[in-house]
């Protein structure tokens, strides 16, 4: 018995199924179920695309998240799920990279040990750097990360183009300046930062994304395991806001932006 024709089936057969599901049933047959589509009808096909995309979950607009995201210092105890952090990678992962290297990982620490001798170290440099004793209780540039529910450690891999290794050979102190100012590898690491943080703000937690901790770079890298040629290039400090403070106005986009 048909459900799509009506006059073969009661009306009350059909009121089981959720609302949009008829029309969502109808559209999959039409992609390769029972009923043919018509070949080349491109205005259909623009229409079911359209509908297909506009179901899918989009917990917030892409430019509102933009505009929403901003650094944050305190975090609520809560717990972070796996599942959500592992989004926030599935979203990194997506970022444009050189070559496509994809040459970042993440290391995400929840443990309060393990993020409790992070911070001892990274409290012990600073304080010989500076000359002077951290505050025990007090979050400060360097350390807070520990201070929120979860550290996202992010390690990086190098990444040499054919340009790179032209320059290499043919021209060693332009390649040394591409190395350190230009740096593609880098580049693809930085997109996916972004991306993560954009996909965090967008499940409801916020960042601070952390290069302070790096003063204690190699202490940090023996602790997490992370061996040459990877190197910890950030700490993503990520958790549920627990204050924001006043966001720090932007630039116009005509003052940053100009047309030749």
């Amino acid at each position: 018995m048909n459900c799509w024709r009506k006059r073969r089936r009661p009306e009350s057969a059909c009121r089981s199924f959720p609302r949009g599901s008829m029309r969502a049933a109808r559209n999959s047959r039409g992609r390769g179920g029972n009923r043919p589509t018509a070949i080349g009808s491109s205005r259909n096909s623009g229409r079911s695309w359209r509908r297909r995309n506009s179901r899918r979950e989009a917990p917030m607009d892409i430019f509102e998240t933009m505009k929403g995201r901003q650094s944050i210092r305190k975090f609520r105890k809560d717990p972070i799920p796996k599942e959500h952090i592992l989004r926030m990678a599935e979203a990194a992962s997506w970022a444009p990279t050189a070559g496509n290297s994809q040459n970042f990982r993440f290391i995400a620490v929840q443990d309060r040990e393990t993020l409790a001798r992070m911070r001892g170290i990274v409290d012990e440099i600073v304080s010989r750097v500076t000359r002077s004793e951290t505050p025990g209780d007090k979050a400060t540039y360097h350390n807070l990360f520990a201070f929120a529910p979860a550290a996202i450690c992010v390690v990086g891999a190098p990444y040499e183009s054919a340009t790179d290794r032209t320059l290499r050979d043919k021209d060693p102190e332009r390649y040394k300046a591409r190395r350190f100012q230009v740096n593609p590898g880098l580049q693809g690491i930085s997109a996916g930062i972004t991306q993560f943080i954009l996909a965090a703000c967008a499940l409801g937690y916020g960042t601070c994304w952390m290069t302070g901790p790096l003063i204690a770079k190699q202490e940090l890298e023996s602790a997490l395991s992370v061996r040459y040629p990877e190197e910890l290039l950030a700490i993503i400090a990520l958790g549920k806001p627990d204050a924001a403070p006043p966001k720090p106005p932007r630039k116009p986009a005509s003052e940053i932006t100009t047309f030749r």
